[in-house]
């Protein structure tokens, strides 16, 4: 699949078969992750692969609890998309990825602290973009208790959690993102309402 493509038609899938995932499949993913730019080539990330159908049970739980805690702590019309949110679907997707950072590996600039967050998401930006040209789906997952997350999968402290990311073959691809109709959000907007010229605000048509 064309790069462009791929950046068009990418969606976070919520829906998957069953079908497994070949071992040479996610290797493919993850070594296009790690091509990934980082400050002075640090490469903060690491991946743990999970399948255990056990594990996945437990990250959809912990998913489940962060919804219950988010809906009460949230106005509308949050309060009502969340309620809306099924996390059955996440210990369905046959391979979880969970995205870990080292925070140590980090810009050794004096402002770059925040760098090895940059970096990871940049790679898991990468993972998915691989992944939807193998014809897989994938959802990038940050509803968690890191903590619990951590005791689960026996991460260290030190190690920063960035994300988990569900991947499998997807039942079907949605035209347009699911959060447009759970939180009545906007379509994607057009480049001359987010592109600057020069200085912050200052815009020209870019037909």
């Amino acid at each position: 699949m064309d790069v462009f493509e791929a950046v068009r038609t990418r969606r976070s899938i919520r829906g998957y078969k069953p079908d497994p995932i070949s071992d040479e499949d996610i290797k493919r993913v993850l070594d296009a992750a790690r091509w990934a730019p980082s400050a002075a080539n640090l490469q903060p990330w690491e991946f743990i692969v999970v399948k255990d159908p056990a594990t996945r049970k437990k990250i959809q739980e912990l998913v489940e609890e962060n919804k219950k805690t988010t809906i009460k702590m949230r106005d509308e019309p949050w309060r009502t998309g969340f309620s809306r949110y099924n996390t059955e679907w996440i210990s369905m997707a046959p391979v979880h990825i969970v995205v870990c950072a080292n925070p140590q590996k980090t810009a050794p600039h004096v402002f770059g602290r925040e760098t090895y967050k940059y970096a990871t998401g940049a790679a898991i930006q990468n993972l998915m973009l691989a992944a939807c040209a193998l014809g897989l789906g994938t959802c990038w997952l940050s509803m968690f208790n890191k903590g619990k997350l951590k005791k689960t999968l026996a991460i260290p402290k030190e190690i920063d959690v960035i994300g988990v990311i569900t991947m499998g073959y997807p039942i079907e691809i949605p035209q347009a993102p699911e959060t447009l109709k759970r939180y009545g959000g906007l379509p994607r907007k057009n480049l001359e309402e987010i592109v600057y010229f020069e200085k912050y605000g200052e815009r020209k048509s870019l037909s």
